[in-house]
């Protein structure tokens, strides 16, 4: 083996660290706190979530809830980059609510959405950003059973653009993560560095985009723009620069 492509959940550098003495070149595909030793690709969550802010902002709504889960770090990531959005639209106006879940899946989407029903309409979120568009989904399921519309009674919004989230029963507004960039970029970085083991280190960090679909814009939606336009950046420098065109 010369070379490793790993997405860890935590700090993996203590696995990694011996591997790379050894000559093995890895690349985390999540950040380790810009390891000095190990490269990284990793996507700009904080944005991701503020992206999601802004656009519910934008379409007028005010109650906006969030259903995640704190412990788990994108997660944490994403509701922080809603918050700074929806302040500094909203300022002191700004009402921002977290409901916690214990997993980030469909089935506690359900339970989440179910909560919220059982409690007085007038406490309902005219908004939910999801922490993923499984929990996104499930959350929708229970208000179409439920008879509330979507968007009309709340909007809803999800993050990875998951192949489930177009066909849902009402196509899912969401943040698109461009995956393939990432791991075409990881690609590059790792055979780069089995090349020449003493390149310097790269961390890189992408940014996501809005597909803007009927869950929050109903039927206009069809007419939206979609706001595509996935950038990179390097290191602490932050420079953007347009990823390059699928083949």
């Amino acid at each position: 083996v010369q070379g490793l492509i790993i997405s860890p959940v935590a700090d993996a550098s203590e696995q990694l660290l011996p591997l790379q003495s050894k000559g093995i070149q890895c690349i985390a595909g999540r950040p380790l706190g810009e390891h000095p030793a190990i490269p990284s690709i990793s996507f700009d969550d904080f944005r991701g979530g503020q992206l999601a802010g802004e656009h519910l902002v934008q379409i007028g709504r005010k109650r906006i809830m969030f259903i995640g889960r704190n412990q788990i770090s994108h997660s944490a990531n994403r509701l922080a980059g809603l918050r700074a959005a929806v302040t500094a639209a909203l300022g002191a106006a700004a009402d921002v609510t977290v409901l916690q879940v214990r997993a980030l899946d469909i089935e506690n989407g359900l339970i989440a959405a179910t909560d919220i029903i059982g409690q007085p309409r007038a406490t309902w979120p005219d908004a939910i950003f999801a922490a993923n568009d499984m929990l996104a989904l499930g959350a929708m399921t229970a208000f179409i059973r439920a008879g509330i519309r979507i968007p009309d009674d709340i909007a809803l919004v999800g993050y990875d653009d998951d192949n489930y989230a177009a066909m849902a029963v009402v196509p899912l507004t969401t943040i698109r993560q461009p995956s393939y960039d990432m791991g075409h970029r990881a690609a590059e970085i790792l055979l780069h560095h089995i090349a020449h083991p003493t390149a310097p280190i790269e961390h890189i960090s992408f940014e996501g985009s809005v597909i803007i679909r009927e869950s929050t814009f109903g039927a206009e939606a069809h007419a939206a723009p979609t706001v595509e336009k996935p950038t990179l950046r390097k290191g602490s420098a932050r420079q953007h620069r347009p990823v390059s065109p699928l083949p």
